[in-house]
């Protein structure tokens, strides 16, 4: 085999494994979807809560 063989043959093999590899590095969930909130956290967005603590 001459070098340019042997470079394409090594370069196609290495591309092959970084195209595979890439589909189990995509993330599991979207961190921006949608998602429930409870009454309290609606409240505190509103300013329904004040925010202090006791000291």
């Amino acid at each position: 085999m001459n070098k340019k063989t042997l470079s394409l043959t090594l370069g196609g093999a290495l591309a092959s494994t970084l195209m595979t590899a890439a589909h189990g590095i995509q993330a599991g969930e979207n961190p921006f979807a949608m998602s429930s909130i409870n009454p309290t956290q609606v409240a505190a967005a509103e300013g329904g809560c004040s925010g202090k603590t006791a000291h």
